[in-house]
């Protein structure tokens, strides 16, 4: 029984021994304080202190990081990327980017490239279409520098005021039988006597540069043209000597209506390898447009003038009556006496009509500008205002001809003198003379 006490014993004061130990070592672990490494330690958020001691995962201060500015460096270029980064200013982490590669700029010649209408810089990087600054030329005035003559075309050019590009023109040969009279702008504030039917206060007018035939189409070079002489009216001398035969085709073409003037114009531009005036649904070609119409048609009224080609055609009723006034001042087409310059129905005896230029010319070398046949014009015949346009009456039923006729009174070879009659009018009075460009 004793020795059962003694082990109890022992046994009680182990346990307390353990206990004792085990209390210590726990007031141990509460009393420690942990250690953390002076150094930063980071990833690419947050920065802290790491435990030196090891038996804990604890850090100190830990805390998002705050960077200061970017800085490059390495700079992009068109090739390759570039490169930049930034320095927290508490643990001096370090954070680095790509910078994307630069986008392509463009290099363009300072020189001026150019073509007919349009200048530009082209690229001299390979691998670009584009171009830079480019528009279309502005263009100086034009310089004659070779005149035309009845033989030789002429020269003119003109200078891109941008880019230099240097534009030259021919200036077509005169014509056999024709005068270049010299355009103007006319503002309508003309004071002439008589006044002027066309050139009416507040219509500004263009007379352009032109060629124009100093004598009515001859019976003789319609026929060349078209194949035959249509005319009806008899014809005279000077002396008032009955003609036959070859000797009526220095007389003026008459019996032909105004769409008959028009086939004349552009077959004739065609003979010459001129560009046409005229167009009729959509051809410039008369061979295609039919028989030429013996009453009103609608499909001819229609026709369109192409002013800008270099052609023949019919003046329009104000190009005619700046013609016919040749630069002066005159009741008739070169003087105040009709005899001098008209053949009209008191000196022919209404017996028909006499060989062109055996009058007196006006002042621009026209001859026939009064009297002999009625002379078509381009214009539709309307009322004449400020608003109306310079080729005439955008529509209407009657076409104009002017400067009176062999059959005709005075007043009617008057160059203020206006008619009219349908497009379609044939008559032994009624004739026409021709114009063209000369691109001056």
């Amino acid at each position: 029984k004793m020795m059962k006490n003694k082990i109890k014993l022992i046994a009680v004061i182990s346990a307390m021994v353990m206990s004792f130990v085990f209390a210590g070592c726990q007031v141990e672990s509460d009393s420690h304080e942990h250690s953390f490494s002076k150094e930063w330690t980071s990833d690419e958020t947050s920065h802290w202190h790491a435990a030196t001691c090891e038996h804990t995962e604890e850090v100190s201060d830990k805390a998002e990081h705050t960077f200061g500015e970017w800085k490059t460096t390495l700079e992009p270029t068109e090739e390759a990327d570039g490169k930049k980064e930034r320095t927290c200013t508490v643990c001096s982490y370090k954070e680095e980017q790509s910078i994307a590669k630069l986008e392509h700029t463009h290099t363009f010649a300072e020189t001026w490239t150019s073509d007919e209408a349009n200048h530009w810089h082209v690229a001299t990087c390979e691998h670009t279409e584009e171009v830079s600054g480019k528009a279309a030329h502005t263009f100086g005035e034009w310089n004659v520098t070779k005149l035309s003559t009845f033989d030789t075309n002429g020269e003119k050019e003109r200078t891109c005021t941008v880019c230099s590009y240097n534009e030259k023109k021919i200036i077509s040969k005169i014509p056999k039988g024709f005068v270049e009279v010299t355009g103007t702008t006319i503002n309508g504030d003309e004071t002439w006597t008589p006044t002027s039917s066309v050139f009416v206060s507040g219509r500004t007018l263009t007379i352009p540069d032109m060629y124009v035939s100093d004598h009515e189409v001859t019976r003789g070079e319609y026929k060349e043209v078209v194949g035959s002489d249509p005319s009806t009216a008899s014809a005279y001398d000077k002396d008032g000597n009955k003609l036959t035969g070859d000797d009526v085709l220095n007389n003026p073409v008459n019996y032909v209506n105004w769409y008959d003037a028009l086939v004349y114009c552009n077959k004739l531009s065609i003979k010459e390898s001129l560009t046409p005036c005229y167009t009729i649904s959509g051809s410039k070609d008369p061979d295609s447009w039919g028989t030429v119409p013996a009453s009103s048609n609608s499909t001819w009224n229609a026709a369109v003038c192409d002013f800008e080609a270099d052609g023949y055609r019919l003046p329009t009723e104000a190009e005619w009556e700046w013609l016919a006034r040749g630069g002066e001042n005159y009741t008739y087409a070169g003087s105040n006496t009709v005899g001098d310059v008209a053949w009209y129905t008191s000196n022919t005896s209404d017996t028909g009509t006499r060989e062109v230029k055996t009058k007196q010319a006006n002042g621009y070398g026209l001859y026939d500008m009064s009297g002999n046949v009625w002379e078509w014009c381009w214009d539709w015949y309307g009322s004449v205002s400020s608003s109306t346009a310079a080729a005439g009456a955008s529509s209407g039923s009657h076409r104009v001809p002017r400067g009176g006729s062999w059959c005709h009174h005075d007043s009617d070879c008057q160059v203020s003198d206006r008619s009219y009659n349908n497009p379609y009018y044939r008559s032994g009075s009624y004739g026409f003379r021709v114009v063209r460009s000369s691109s001056k």
